[in-house]
């Protein structure tokens, strides 16, 4: 089972390595205080005939994985909380028990605004609050708390 997990690792790892070696450079886009939005071009090069070798030394252990998990995000728990608690007990149990399905063994949930929040925000609205003063988690408390009871009723 572990030599299966860690061929659907590697395969999945190498064709995203693969499909980004593919990918047509573009620019990207910085912002610092004194200029918001500037454009940069990439610096470096990469061709198409660039070859990526990646070897794994399973007899030669040099590092130790402690833990393998997944992001929450708001639209995904918004979906979650539309199930029946029979249904987000068999969605956790398919993440977090141990043995079964992903088998993950911790989560973690962004802070702040990003691509998958139900909207713009910061953790702190107050404009020129350089101390932050005004910064607050608030916002995430009540579903990072019951994400964590509800992955910790899984039997681990």
């Amino acid at each position: 089972m572990k030599t299966n997990k860690l061929t659907l690792l590697t395969f999945a790892l190498l064709a995203n390595i693969s499909a980004m070696a593919q990918t047509n450079i573009c620019n990207w886009v910085q912002s610092t205080r004194s200029s918001l939005w500037v454009e940069k071009a990439p610096t470096g090069s990469v061709e198409s005939k660039d070859v990526l070798t990646l070897e794994v030394n399973t007899k030669n252990t040099l590092q130790t994985v402690d833990g393998f998990g997944a992001c929450f995000n708001e639209l995904g728990w918004k979906s979650l909380c539309e199930l029946s608690q029979g249904q987000i007990n068999d969605i956790m149990r398919e993440l977090y028990q141990s043995g079964k399905g992903a088998n993950f063994t911790m989560g973690r949930m962004p802070l702040g605004a990003n691509d998958f929040s139900l909207n713009y925000y910061s953790l702190n609205e107050t404009d020129g609050d350089f101390d932050m003063k005004n910064f607050s988690i608030a916002h995430h408390y009540c579903p990072v708390k019951i994400l964590d009871l509800e992955i910790n009723r899984v039997d681990h």
